[in-house]
């Protein structure tokens, strides 16, 4: 949790309001908390490190920008993408943080194909440093040679999809994730009984099917 939202937890929790968490868990609301509604973080790693694994036909040196470090979300998404390949000719030669923002992943993936320019793939897993990774690999005149697995799709990442800037990504549903909220939230308040977890699917987008992942 952000230590900036920590004073309005803290007024919820004395207050014995409901709280339903979404796109990832709160820890500490105890009976404030109804359930939490995000992506299942470990499917989505595996569903990109199987993609990666394919696309690579097993052989390959991969990058990741790993996000922002000790973040559970960025470890499950890194982690089990990892465990897709593992005991196949893939290796990470790489991994560094991004901080999950454009100008860090900008920098470390530059700095990861000057440390290693037989890297073929840069995992990211956040969705601005994709936008960084992507930069850099232009800057550096790498455009087509270097591929780029992202995690999350905004709309700038379904451009880049699109015009073969990146090859595929893992969506989350964030408009389904928000009406379970709600569906959720009105559960919990009317005695129903809420499950402690809800997830809102994922899916690998490519540029075969990007057209029909906008807003979703």
């Amino acid at each position: 949790t952000l230590p900036q939202y920590a004073p309005t937890l803290r007024r919820l929790i004395a207050e014995h309001i409901p709280v339903v968490a979404v796109d990832g868990d709160i820890s500490g609301l105890g009976p404030s908390r109804i359930t939490s509604v995000a992506t299942n973080e470990v499917l989505g790693g595996a569903q990109a490190g199987d993609y990666i694994k394919k696309y690579l036909h097993r052989h390959g040196n991969v990058g990741i920008l790993v996000g922002i470090p000790g973040l559970q979300l960025n470890l499950d998404r890194t982690q089990y993408a990892q465990a897709q390949w593992a005991g196949t000719g893939i290796r990470v030669v790489a991994s560094l943080p991004s901080n999950c923002d454009d100008v860090t992943g900008l920098n470390a993936t530059k700095d990861m194909l000057t440390a290693h320019p037989n890297i073929n793939l840069i995992y990211t897993a956040c969705t601005q440093a994709t936008d960084g990774a992507i930069q850099a690999i232009s800057e550096l005149g790498l455009a087509g040679k270097i591929k780029v697995v992202g995690f999350g799709v905004i709309e700038s990442e379904l451009t880049a999809i699109l015009a073969g800037k990146e090859l595929a990504a893992i969506a989350e549903f964030t408009r389904r994730m928000g009406q379970l909220a709600v569906v959720k939230a009105f559960e919990g308040l009317t005695r129903h009984t809420v499950p402690a977890s809800v997830y809102s699917g994922s899916a690998v987008v490519t540029k075969s099917n990007a057209a029909g992942f906008s807003n979703n």
